[in-house]
């Protein structure tokens, strides 16, 4: 399943890129989506990957970019909470 995670994460990044916001947005919020599950079945892979602090940056930017800055604000907030965040086993 982490390479799920990632293949999403990467599909999300580039988006932006040709302007498709929204659809970046919903890959990104899969990401996150994705992230509680793996979290909930414990998988240490996924505890170590700064993936999900990447995921929650660029969906930031898309958020602030579609207009959205509270909540990108939040999700900006929380990429850096993440990556802060001690590593555990």
């Amino acid at each position: 399943m982490p390479s799920v995670v990632v293949a999403e994460r990467r599909m999300g990044t580039t988006l932006p890129t040709i302007g498709r916001l929204s659809e970046a947005q919903r890959w990104f919020e899969r990401v996150m989506q994705s992230a509680s599950d793996l979290e909930e079945e414990r998988l240490p892979v996924w505890r170590h990957s700064r993936d999900r602090a990447m995921a929650r940056a660029m969906l930031a930017r898309a958020l602030w970019l579609q207009g959205f800055p509270d909540r990108a604000h939040r999700e900006a907030q929380a990429s850096i909470d993440d990556v802060r965040a001690p590593i555990t086993s």
